[in-house]
């Protein structure tokens, strides 16, 4: 979805790879601010716990990715979210594979997936690379797909929800750094929605000519005009994958 008419490479989204990632942190544990969250947050909590439940393989998929969790926690709560967006945006799938970002890497073949350089991922991405392997095995046995699929509307009435507000902050933005946001350059700024984080929290990242932005909706919409800027690249520069909080 477009974000303005004179911005067309700025794009409001929903991803099934950055649902997937933080849907299984929520089934280990992460309940930061659950109860200001959009309700469809609960909700798929809920389903995906019931699920869990219906299957002994799938109790063995959520038992062993959350043990990774567990051992790989932060002490601080807004990072424990970073992290796991930082190697959402940085996997493609399902299935879930690291996604390239070299620009002089050819691209993959119908059927064959390029492997991305460790040196290539986010810092704090490649410290729960584990993870991904886990992922894909609560994936396959929990029925994320189905979930997700059962959400899609959910998701997309989130977007038509939050469209104008965030076309207006971004207007916004643009008239306070005279400069557009995207459409230059050849950058891609795209901002996902997604109730499963923590919705005080707004992450920006820049990776290369990729420009991102996730938010989680709440009972209020919030994105500073530092996140927007230094995610459009602007601003700070936020290519380590740090994160913009009120």
């Amino acid at each position: 979805m477009c974000l303005a008419q004179n911005t067309p490479k700025v794009t409001l989204e929903t991803s099934e790879t950055l649902f997937s990632v933080l849907t299984a942190i929520n089934a280990c544990g992460y309940d930061q601010e659950l109860g200001v969250s959009d309700p469809l947050r609960a909700q798929i909590r809920s389903e995906v716990a019931k699920s869990i439940q219906a299957s002994a393989e799938s109790q063995e998929a959520s038992q062993t990715m959350c043990e990774f969790y567990k051992e790989h926690q932060q002490p601080d709560a807004s990072r424990e979210l970073a992290q796991y967006v930082s190697l959402a945006l940085s996997l493609t799938g399902p299935p879930f594979t690291p996604r390239s970002r070299d620009s002089e890497t050819p691209k993959p073949k119908p059927g064959e997936t390029v492997q991305m350089k460790e040196t290539q991922l986010p810092p704090d991405a490649t410290y729960i690379t584990g993870f991904i392997p886990l992922l894909q095995k609560f994936y396959d046995t929990a029925g994320l797909k189905v979930i997700w699929q059962h959400h899609r509307e959910a998701y997309s009435a989130l977007t038509n929800r939050y469209h104008e507000p965030l076309s207006k902050m971004l207007f916004g933005t643009e008239m306070y750094l005279k400069l557009p946001s995207a459409g230059y350059l050849g950058r891609q700024f795209t901002v996902y929605l997604d109730p499963m984080g923590a919705p005080g929290q707004t992450n920006a990242r820049n990776y290369g000519s990729d420009y991102y932005v996730v938010i989680s909706p709440g009972p209020s919409l919030w994105l500073g005009d530092k996140a927007f800027g230094a995610a459009a690249g602007f601003g700070e520069d936020c290519s380590d994958g740090r994160e913009f909080q009120k």
